[in-house]
């Protein structure tokens, strides 16, 4: 069993063109970093996410933790002590623009505790309302210019649809398995596939060695163990969960191509809809990381569409995107077959509530016949 769990974790480094990989147990995100102990009570953390943004503060209740609502490096920046004499002091060297040449002095070699002043930023891919998209390559150049190691969740996209690993990030997690990616719960253990992005790339002249790459290896392999010369050091998965990863693996890229191209079909009919107000999707021009979608995303913009009714986003609109939710007759999680179906829900971010659809492997066309169905009843309810 430990020897089919080293071969699919490979499997998972392949697909993101990571040094290595481990399976791993965990909530969220966030509740994986603290169980591993990567985060200590000295350590900085800068967050862009939703999925389990209510759960920062108990699954990091030691460290320092920001949570920002733009993922723009600018606002890493700020939360990150970026302006702050103190903070400065800290690098050796400067750059003319006031961009730290050799990042922070600061050891990620080893765990929680016994390195301090450490900063991590995380980035949730496709996660948070409106289906922002974060720009990895910027993100990835701010993070080295102050000593960040820049992790990523691309649960939703998957390997399939983004590597961050590529655009510069040097730690991405995706869930796995039991859980997936739509599920929203933060009380479900998922497993995640932690992938660490190679140390040295490009070979002769062209060969370039990321030191802060290497500093992520060395921080997860002194926790997980070192996967080359151990295949059993990481955390032990049963046979089921592993049966259960191996067939989402083996259905991958078929399965996200037609999430995404139904995706695109649904968000095409709600922009067109005169009962829909705003429709957030990545394929759409309208969408405010349109241009940044098209060179992050691979094979289509994602499986996950936002929407509201007609009017702001706000609050106050909570019930009325519940009440949609009642007439959709196509809740249903997973058809007479097993294929998982489209999901609507409601979600919240600060005063602000939005429906999503997470599209499944249904027919795009009936999920717009259903949801076509609800407006009419929601616009033009039955007469007593």
């Amino acid at each position: 069993m430990a020897s089919r769990q080293a071969e699919l974790a490979g499997q998972i480094a392949r697909a993101h063109g990571a040094r290595a990989a481990w399976l791993v147990r965990a909530m969220c995100p966030l509740d994986l970093l603290a169980k591993l102990g990567i985060i200590g009570p000295e350590d900085h953390l800068v967050a862009f996410t939703a999925a389990c943004e209510g759960s920062v503060p108990d699954a990091l209740k030691w460290g320092s933790v920001s949570v920002v609502d733009d993922s723009a490096p600018e606002a890493f920046l700020a939360q990150s002590g970026w302006g702050d004499p103190d903070y400065l002091a800290r690098f050796s060297t400067c750059s003319d623009d006031g961009l730290a040449k050799e990042g922070s002095p600061a050891s990620y070699a080893f765990g929680s505790g016994l390195s301090s002043a450490r900063l991590f930023w995380f980035v949730d891919m496709l996660g948070a309302p409106g289906v922002p998209v974060p720009d990895i390559r910027a993100l990835s150049c701010a993070a080295r210019s102050v000593g960040a190691l820049l992790i990523v969740d691309c649960s939703r996209a998957t390997s399939f649809a983004c590597k961050p690993l590529a655009l510069g990030a040097q730690i991405c997690l995706e869930a796995v398995g039991g859980g997936g990616a739509c599920c929203s719960s933060a009380t479900l253990e998922k497993t995640y596939a932690v992938c660490l992005a190679p140390a040295v790339s490009g070979r002769g002249r062209r060969r370039v060695v990321h030191t802060e790459a290497e500093d992520a290896y060395r921080l997860f392999a002194f926790r997980l163990g070192d996967p080359a010369e151990d295949p059993t050091s990481a955390m032990q998965l049963g046979e089921d969960e592993l049966s259960r990863i191996a067939s989402v693996l083996a259905t991958l890229p078929a399965a996200m191509q037609q999430r995404m191209d139904s995706a695109r079909a649904i968000a095409a009919y709600l922009s067109c809809h005169p009962c829909i107000g705003y429709v957030w999707y990545p394929g759409l021009a309208s969408h405010a990381d349109h241009a940044v979608a098209t060179v992050t995303l691979e094979h289509g913009f994602g499986p996950v569409v936002d929407f509201c009714l007609t009017g702001a986003p706000i609050a106050s609109c909570e019930g009325r995107a519940r009440r949609l939710i009642e007439l959709y007759d196509g809740i249903r999680p997973n058809a007479a077959d097993g294929r998982p179906m489209s999901a609507v829900t409601c979600i919240k971010a600060g005063n602000q509530a939005y429906l999503r659809i997470y599209a499944g492997l249904d027919d795009p066309l009936a999920v717009t016949d259903s949801l076509d169905q609800a407006l009419r009843l929601f616009c033009n309810p039955p007469q007593p």
